[in-house]
């Protein structure tokens, strides 16, 4: 019984531990080939009476700068929390919300929130603590705290690739 199993166990532990010597994700790994250079459409989500009305729409003024023709944008949704949504230039439509809300700083660090996107990739880097309760990679939920998290954007979700713990 033992040696029917140990293949089984030796492959696990060779998994687990290379997963954990991964090296982060790279926006050059998550390439778009097409980046969209027509004129950003108007908003097309109707006013909602909430301060998001005015920042979605000096968002729509910028020009693409993610994932090929989306607009990433971040703002302040209630008290120092940081919140951020994605428009498609090519419709004016909100696609989507960041996965969380964010503390704007990291009460025991001092770090404040950060996100990096590209305009050729569809991977997205978002830096900071959660607002709201986070799940990890493997589906279960992780504490608060600050961490560096991967997501690659399929034009609808965000699917989370890699987070590190700072």
């Amino acid at each position: 019984m033992l040696t029917k199993m140990l293949p089984r166990v030796l492959m696990l532990l060779c998994a687990v531990s290379f997963s954990a010597l991964a090296e982060p994700p790279l926006f050059s790994q998550y390439m778009i080939k097409d980046v969209y250079g027509g004129s950003v459409h108007s908003l097309v989500n109707k006013d909602t009476g909430s301060q998001w009305d005015g920042i979605r729409k000096d968002a729509i003024k910028g020009s693409v700068n993610f994932a090929g023709h989306y607009i990433v944008y971040t703002g302040g949704c209630g008290g120092s929390s940081i919140c951020g949504e994605v428009i498609d230039a090519k419709t004016g439509e909100v696609i989507k919300t960041l996965p969380n809300a964010y503390k704007g700083e990291d009460e025991e660090t001092g770090k404040p929130f950060d996100i990096e996107y590209h305009v050729d990739s569809s991977l997205i880097v978002i830096m900071g603590v959660t607002e709201n309760k986070e799940l990890g990679v493997d589906g279960n939920k992780v504490s608060h705290k600050y961490r560096t998290r991967y997501y690659d954007f399929d034009g609808k979700e965000f699917h989370l690739i890699m987070s590190e713990d700072e």
